[in-house]
């Protein structure tokens, strides 16, 4: 027998309401949070962590490479004036240089130090050392080995033969290039550093390993070109300065060095540092970009292997100013993400969002079905003694005094209750998921706010206050408005709560007839970006600047107008080695944590603090009426480190001893320019007199 569904029956009609009420709850709760843009946003705090992930990494190696690696100029000065002493004995002239040779690889902490002579055709004279470990460096350089060059200086210094040991090196197609550059364009500049050109990464002779250089031309006292001097960095090492872990614990694609010379189309990778990279990345053609987030500089690869997207970070290094010869070169630091580690929480946000809509329609179909057989009986009774009644005269049967209509009226009124008791499904839903997502719905004609049951806890609500403030939507809403009163900076709509430390992003749509809110708690996110923040721009042990953010902070000034007199501060600790050897590493960052605090005398008005290296500290002075103010401040610190010695545990006391260069700042200044001034005095400080300072003459 086939059985009808009566569409006018009052069963299917109340079943229909309930399941279109249930669904309509829900679209709207989860209309409210697409509007509020919860899923956008997980989205752009993923790209921004990954951007600043990539930006801290690509800023400690092109530190690196442009203040460490390159910070030779004193030691081209000296050799090329040793040249002038022996032009027509390049074996005096090799001897002479070796020592300064072996510091300038030390002091840069580079894999390589070498000099090339232009004397020769193909075989030209040289002076090579390589250190395989710059990290560890061994008193008496048996950690060196000697490429080229003369053995006798091998034995000299008591340097190892590398077993690939040759007289002089030759120079071919494919490994001439980093000698060629500085030579060819030795005429473009009259001064040397414009003319430093970083290589791409290449092998000396076959059997070796790869290796990127960082070339310069070296002159006579003619100004004749007469050889280059210059360092390298073996790929290796390069590699371990990019950790793929930094971007994911496990199955991470890393890190790569790509390059760009306005000839190929687009950047080609240069230095690889896993498997994975190579077996999910094309690496034998250039990469091709498309641009996804044009702010954080987040692109999607186009070419590669994988069976899912794969976003870059890409990050320009600036080795190379403007208007020198190699200024359309750019080498890029590329950090890679693939699309399910990226998005990992959005798209989970966005799955336990579906889920929760689907369970809601079922739970409304059904709630519609149970509803409807409980409630529609005593209705069915009713229109069975009144279905002789008009049609029209139905409502006018609602407002008598008859028992059986309101009985009627108060059955309506418990399924209606019963039916908000289900849309409030959503609430528990996004519960069991551990969502910390409170929503709340108000009408304009009514006193009283409907809410989700996170939103108390997130809000920080007793029974009580919550009890108040969602039967009064007035006070709810001076309640919400209170908690928009402390904005968190560079966050949209996110708020600290007053008098608690926790964050909430506050997302309000007003339409004609009401007000939907959504209120989710970041404190989490924003605790994680704070200490990014934190991460990227304080130096961990003195809790002072690092590099980079002493950097930002002192260009920031400097461009921003009339500083009075000012000047950038270059000390070197002096004895930390020893420290180290004799009492251990502990009492070696005692020696560093003390000297950053006694820094703290600069801080008497314009100031900022930095570590630059392991035992090297800059402070920028400014808004100083006199040079003499900044030359007291000086000695004030100098004054304040000898009455304040440090106690070992032999019982011992020894007060800090600190080298330091002034630069003054003239007119325009240059940082980086500023920086290498500083540094010289600095140098100088070191050579004539350890523990003092010297200023630049102004």
């Amino acid at each position: 027998m086939k059985t009808t569904i009566d569409r006018h029956s009052i069963p299917f009609r109340m079943t229909v309401f309930v399941i279109i009420l249930v669904i309509g709850q829900s679209l709207l709760l989860l209309g409210s949070i697409f509007i509020g843009g919860v899923l956008s946003e997980a989205q752009e705090d993923a790209y921004s962590a990954f951007s600043v992930k990539v930006e801290n990494r690509k800023e400690y190696i092109q530190n690196e490479m442009k203040n460490r690696w390159t910070n030779v100029a004193p030691y081209v000065e000296k050799i090329s004036n040793a040249y002038d002493a022996n032009p027509r004995n390049l074996d005096a002239f090799f001897f002479e240089v070796q020592s300064d040779l072996v510091d300038m690889l030390r002091t840069t902490q580079v894999t390589g130090a070498f000099i090339i002579m232009e004397e020769g055709n193909s075989r030209h004279p040289a002076l090579y050392f390589r250190d395989y470990d710059p990290l560890l460096n061994a008193e008496n350089l048996k950690d060196l080995y000697f490429i080229y060059g003369p053995a006798l200086i091998s034995q000299n210094l008591g340097i190892p033969l590398d077993e690939g040991w040759e007289l002089n090196l030759s120079l071919n197609e494919d490994n001439r290039l980093f000698y060629d550059m500085p030579k060819s364009n030795e005429a473009l500049s009259e001064t040397f550093e414009h003319l430093g050109y970083w290589s791409t990464p290449f092998k000396l002779k076959d059997g070796d390993i790869d290796i990127l250089t960082y070339t310069l031309p070296m002159y006579d006292r003619d100004n004749q070109f007469v050889g280059i001097i210059g360092v390298e960095i073996s790929v290796p090492y390069l590699s371990k300065l990019m950790p793929a872990h930094d971007l994911q614990p496990q199955d991470s694609l890393g890190y790569i060095i790509g390059y760009e010379d306005g000839l190929s189309d687009g950047i080609i990778p240069l230095v690889t540092n896993n498997a994975l990279q190579k077996r999910l990345l094309r690496l034998e053609e250039a990469f091709d970009f498309e641009s996804v987030n044009e702010v954080e500089e987040i692109f999607s690869v186009e070419n590669h292997r994988a069976s899912e997207p794969i976003y870059a970070s890409v990050k320009r290094m600036g080795l190379y100013n403007y208007n020198t010869p190699y200024d359309n070169v750019t080498w890029y630091l590329i950090g890679f993400m693939t699309d399910s580690d990226l998005m990992a929480f959005a798209n989970r946000l966005q799955r336990i969002l579906w889920t929760s809509l689907f369970i809601s329609i079922v739970a409304g179909v059904i709630a519609g079905l149970i509803v409807s057989r409980r409630f529609t009986h005593p209705i069915v009774a009713l229109t069975q003694k009144v279905k002789d009644i008009r049609v029209e005269n139905a409502t006018e049967l609602g407002r008598t005094q008859f028992s059986e209509l309101n009985f009627l009226a108060e059955t309506i009124e418990n399924a209606n209750f019963k039916l908000i008791e289900t849309t409030s499904k959503m609430s528990r839903i996004i519960d069991l998921f551990d969502v910390k997502i409170g929503a709340f719905e108000f009408n304009r004609q009514s006193d009283e706010v409907f809410v989700t049951d996170q939103l108390k806890v997130i809000l920080g609500l007793d029974d009580d206050e919550a009890h108040m403030l969602f039967s009064d939507k007035v006070a709810f809403l001076d309640h919400i408005k209170q908690a928009m009163t402390q904005p968190e900076p560079d966050e949209e709509n996110v708020y600290r709560l007053v008098n608690d430390d926790r964050w909430v992003k506050i997302v309000l749509h007003e339409a004609d007839s009401s007000v939907v809110g959504i209120v989710m708690d970041l404190t989490e996110e924003i605790v994680d970006k704070n200490k990014i923040k934190a991460d990227r721009d304080y130096d961990v042990l003195t809790e002072i600047y690092n590099r980079g953010a002493f950097q930002r902070q002192v260009m920031g000034i400097l461009s921003g107008g009339a500083i009075k007199t000012a000047a950038l501060l270059m000390f070197d600790l002096d004895f930390l080695k020893h420290i180290n050897d004799t009492y251990g590493h502990r009492y070696g960052d005692l020696y560093i944590k003390t000297a950053a605090q006694s820094l703290m005398t600069f801080e008497v008005k314009g100031c900022v603090i930095g570590r630059r290296s392991g035992d090297e500290f800059m402070v920028f002075l400014y808004d100083f009426d006199a040079h003499d103010e900044i030359r007291a401040l000086a000695r004030a610190f100098y004054k304040q480190l000898e009455e304040n010695p440090i106690a070992f545990p032999d019982g011992r006391e020894m007060t800090i001893k600190i080298s330091g260069g002034i630069a003054w700042v003239e007119g325009d200044v240059d940082y980086d320019d500023l920086l290498h001034r500083a540094d010289l005095q600095l140098y100088l400080a070191k050579q004539k007199n350890k523990g003092s300072f010297l200023e630049e003459p102004i």
